[in-house]
């Protein structure tokens, strides 16, 4: 079971997605990851700059599932004023 993160925001809701994964993959493994949008995207890891700098911002899920929960974790954040 992944370690999760937390926030509490302002309404008293907590908000919780996994951890995203922290260290370099092998060449050609899979990743996803949350781009601009909100969007989950699949891609594989190839060692150039765009890979690591993906995982140094902390958007990179080995599954899907967990992409998709930081996402929804995200839009929460971010829609708490409206």
């Amino acid at each position: 079971k992944p370690k999760m993160i937390s926030v509490t925001l302002a309404n008293g809701e907590v908000v919780s997605w996994p951890e995203p994964h922290r260290t370099e993959l092998d060449n050609g493994n899979a990743y996803y990851y949350i781009d601009v949008e909100g969007s989950v995207i699949n891609d594989k890891w190839h060692g150039v700059a765009w890979d690591r700098g993906t995982l140094s911002n902390g958007w990179i899920h080995l599954t899907r599932e967990a992409a998709e929960q930081h996402a929804a974790a995200l839009r929460k954040i971010n829609n708490q004023g409206d």
